[in-house]
Formats: structure tokens, sequence, C-alpha cells
């Protein structure tokens, strides 16, 4: 956020996406999330192992849910923003190391993403 005249103006955003170009970018997150948990884990504290072993999962799970176009696809971008979200205190912790803040970082892109590209699938809802 910057100050223009004394108000707070975002600095960037996001312009929402047609439903399928945010489908593929949640797939590619999504991807990009399962790879970064996949190399970091080693780097990180072993009690923050578990963690990244069950992002890598969910996220690899969503991204290959994603591509082959599945109807559980809701349900699961639901669960990902979820496991996402429980892990947030150890996201926290992991952010001491590199390799940590990269595979937190892209957790929470992931889980983000996963949140726009639900509202893509079912505007009415939202």
């Amino acid at each position: 956020m910057g100050l223009v005249n004394g108000a707070a103006v975002p600095l960037e955003w996001d312009l929402p996406l047609e439903a399928d170009a945010q489908l593929e970018e949640t797939r590619r997150l999504a991807a990009e999330c399962a790879l970064a948990c996949q190399r970091g884990v080693r780097f990180v504290r072993p009690g923050l192992r578990p963690a990244a072993i069950a992002l890598a999962g969910i996220t690899t799970l969503v991204a290959e849910r994603l591509e082959a176009r599945a109807p559980d696809r809701a349900a699961l971008l639901s669960v990902c923003i979820r496991v996402v979200d429980s892990f947030e205190p150890r996201l926290e912790e992991m952010g001491d190391s590199t390799f940590g803040l990269l595979l937190a970082s892209a957790a929470r892109r992931c889980a983000q993403s996963c949140g726009r590209a639900l509202m893509a699938l079912a505007p009415e809802l939202y």
C-alpha cells in the first residue's frame, strides 16, 4: 500500500481472470508449490518436515486434478486453502530459512490462487 494524498492506495493488484485462465494459473502455482515443498523438505527443521510433506501432497493433487478437469475441483481447491491455512503457524516458522521462506511463499500464493479459482468456478456464490 502506498499513500496518495493521505489515502491508502494498493501499489499492485490482480485483475480477475476468466475461469479457464484462473484454473490454469492455479494449476501452475500448485505444481510450483509442490515442487518447492518436495525440494525444500530436507532443508527445513525436522519438526516442520511433516507440514512440508503434507503441503507437497495436497498441492500435487490439486495440480493433477485441475489438469484432468476433474469434477471434484471445487472441493479440492477448498481443502487446499484449509490445509495451507491450518499450517500457517508452521509456515511462519519455516520462514526462518531461505528454502523455508520459498516454500511458505509458494504455499500462500497457491492458497490465494485456489480462492480466486473457486470464485471463478462459481461466481454466483461470491
